[in-house]
């Protein structure tokens, strides 16, 4: 677990609709998993949750990253399916 030099993890901007206070709720406890990503630190991430349906949109950059944000995705309790529409970009 990285964390940032004060001891809190790294943020992560997690953006998109939701359609009720559940699913609210599971997209906040989304993006506190995403906040200890291994492999991406600081990275816009769309979260959309419709019911047990997760998607994620936006851009990492690498393979690894983008299935660790879907594993973290999946690890959220009442998340059944997860969408990873996460695009590789490598940063020149």
């Amino acid at each position: 677990m990285r964390a940032i030099p004060n001891g809190n993890p790294w943020r992560v901007a997690v953006t998109g609709g939701v359609q009720s206070l559940s699913d609210q709720r599971t997209a906040e406890q989304i993006e506190k998993q995403l906040a200890y990503a291994k492999t991406f630190d600081g990275t816009c991430i769309e979260v959309h949750v419709h019911g047990e349906d997760v998607f994620l949109r936006g851009r990492l950059p690498s393979l690894h990253a983008k299935v660790e944000a879907g594993l973290l995705a999946s690890a959220v309790r009442g998340v059944e399916r997860v969408h990873n529409q996460i695009r590789i970009h490598k940063p020149a």
